[in-house]
């Protein structure tokens, strides 16, 4: 089975962590959970794709805002990230900030890094 998750970009402008909430428990409503495999941007709405994983366990997302819009800087932030646990599923941009959504394992990871 597959869905997708419709989010405004303007709801994780006000509060990323409710929406990275929102997101967790999507993935956790079937009988099977589910992982995200793409997303693709039209205008103000993230259109994020979910597949069921039979027999894996769930995974976290996080949204988080990067430091800068500089590739230096988004760089050394998705680095940081991938050695704490953490992985790049897209960055995006909304208005003139440069955003992510990371997912982690919670039995592997403890997800301070948002």
């Amino acid at each position: 089975m597959n869905a997708i998750i419709k989010i405004n970009t303007d709801e994780i402008l006000i509060n990323p962590d409710e929406v990275s909430q929102m997101l967790n428990t999507a993935c956790r409503r079937h009988k099977e959970a589910m992982r995200v495999y793409g997303c693709c941007r039209t205008g103000n709405t993230l259109l994020l794709t979910m597949e069921e994983t039979p027999g894996l366990p769930p995974l976290n997302y996080v949204f988080a805002q990067f430091p800068s819009m500089n590739e230096d800087v988004i760089t050394g932030e998705i680095n940081n990230r991938y050695f704490a646990g953490f992985t790049t599923i897209t960055g995006f941009r909304i208005k003139d900030l440069m955003w992510g959504l990371f997912v982690y394992n919670p039995d592997n990871v403890s997800g301070n890094l948002k």
